[in-house]
């Protein structure tokens, strides 16, 4: 696949809450077929870890880990630069400046939305409240 910054008319961030509806065939992920689809899907370096965090808490048998392996191929793996830690930074402050605490995990999604400018696709929008300048997209209600 490409790379996102090329397409990013086409190009959503999924957030792990939204790989992980998938993942375990829950009937909400349905919701989000029409966001993600003809899209070019991406993911931050925090999803593709917690992702195997949670393989590894739970002793995924092979097979589970198989699964996971073969349907993180269908997501691109966005870089983590300088210029993105400096933006998550960024994504800190604004969100203490407004009386919103968001966990560090949260902020690098925040981040990667905004020095990407691509929108987020996530089924824990209250996670992102005090972050401006990113495009949530959400199923929940």
């Amino acid at each position: 696949m490409s790379h996102p910054q090329a397409h990013q008319q086409r190009a959503v961030l999924v957030d792990t809450c939204v790989v992980w509806l998938y993942l375990s065939d829950n009937p909400i992920a349905r919701l989000y077929d029409v966001h993600l689809a003809r899209k070019t899907l991406c993911i931050s370096f925090v999803t593709l870890g917690e992702l195997h965090r949670w393989a590894t808490t739970y002793r995924f048998a092979p097979s589970h880990q198989l699964r996971l392996d073969t349907a993180l191929r269908r997501y691109v793996l966005l870089p983590a630069d300088r210029s993105l830690a400096r933006v998550w930074a960024e994504v800190i402050g604004e969100s203490n400046e407004r009386g919103h605490a968001i966990s560090h995990d949260a902020a690098w999604l925040a981040a990667s939305a905004r020095h990407y400018h691509i929108p987020l696709i996530t089924h824990q929008p209250d996670a992102f409240c005090g972050v401006s300048r990113i495009t949530i997209i959400t199923e929940q209600r």
